[in-house]
């Protein structure tokens, strides 16, 4: 009795969802699913595996499998106002429910999985799928972590950035008084976020002309200084990258000004402005990357709260706490280099692993 069943490759993390192959074969289905994974490797692209699979399955005996392409329902197409993450729960809830259920194979942690038993790899060769580390306060509009870098033997990395929840912070000991005073104080570095001055110079005037209440004057005042910019380096090549415009979030929760973004745009940082214009923090994104492409597949300026993860309560707070754990990294073979105050927020982490 021939086996019939379909698979579909999937990247949670990336509200991926490849078209359905559904197939007919000699063979069960998993199996051969499973051998296709040990002989071509799907890569991270769900588009990119399931081409991969169907190259696999059509190089078997004739008639040992024949297979057909199903698209999936309800594709949020590029211009439309969809919101992906509802699109994204709705779909698998959706094939969850076919007779038989697809085999899943997710290319964000390299695993197949079928009526959610794990089929391939061996347990000895499983990627963790990495847990949600920020908390969620009561009465907070999104979730709060530190998107940050290693800090040597200090504090681990599993890969360019981690989050690390509000607690697992040092304490910030030097006065936030919107001035920069701090920054003003350390010294001009030959390489550093600055980028294009005369450029961030005209996305400023455009900022303030679209936006002109609910800016804090300390976000100003940091971008019409280069001198403050000329002072912070990037160990992981981020760069200002400001938005000459706001981009309002779903729901209604505020608006986002990009500001900050990783040089391979797996992170950016945005200023929010709340509903009432009245308080700001910054927050972190990844799918949402400023006012003129904000939506992944396609343009559009409307940002997901789920999305989005609060960082630091103010700009300064921000600014000061990148600047020093950058620096701290920078100087970490080069004790006499360390910055000011680095000593102390080194030393949270040493109490921290020797339980003081």
């Amino acid at each position: 009795m021939d086996s019939h069943g379909s698979v579909i490759f999937i990247h949670p993390d990336a509200l991926e969802i490849s078209p359905a192959v559904r197939c007919s074969s000699k063979r069960p289905l998993a199996k051969l699913v499973v051998e296709c994974a040990e002989e071509w490797p799907f890569g991270g692209c769900v588009h990119d595996g399931c081409e991969g699979l169907v190259r696999w399955l059509s190089s078997r005996p004739p008639k040992s499998v024949t297979f057909t392409i199903w698209n999936l329902p309800g594709f949020p197409w590029e211009g439309e106002d969809f919101d992906y993450w509802a699109w994204y729960d709705r779909v698998m809830a959706e094939v969850a429910a076919w007779d038989p259920p697809p085999i899943l194979v997710d290319v964000g942690c390299f695993s197949v999985t079928y009526r959610g038993e794990v089929l391939w790899p061996p347990e000895s060769r499983r990627v963790r799928r990495r847990a949600d580390r920020r908390t969620q306060p009561p009465g907070a509009p999104f979730p709060l972590g530190w998107y940050g870098q290693g800090l040597g033997g200090y504090r681990p990395c599993e890969s360019t950035y981690d989050c690390y929840p509000p607690d697992e912070l040092p304490p910030i000991r030097v006065p936030l008084t919107g001035t920069f005073d701090w920054l003003r104080a350390a010294p001009k570095l030959v390489r550093s976020i600055a980028g294009h001055p005369g450029k961030t110079d005209d996305e400023l005037a455009k900022l303030v002309a679209t936006v002109p209440v609910g800016l804090p004057a300390e976000f100003v005042e940091f971008f019409r200084s280069p001198e403050l910019w000329s002072r912070i380096r990037s160990v992981t090549d981020c760069y200002l990258h400001l938005d000459d415009a706001a981009g309002e979030i779903r729901g209604g929760s505020g608006r986002l000004v990009r500001f900050l973004s990783d040089s391979q745009y797996c992170k950016h940082w945005c200023l929010h402005l709340s509903p009432c214009g009245t308080r700001h923090s910054v927050v972190a994104t990844y799918f949402y990357t400023g006012s003129d492409c904000g939506r992944p597949w396609g343009s559009g300026v409307t940002a997901h709260p789920r999305d989005i993860t609060t960082c630091a309560a103010s700009f300064e707070e921000f600014v000061y706490r990148f600047w020093l754990e950058n620096e701290l990294c920078f100087t970490s073979d080069r004790p006499e280099a360390m910055p000011v105050g680095g000593a102390e927020y080194l030393a949270f982490y040493s109490d921290r692993a020797s339980g003081v």
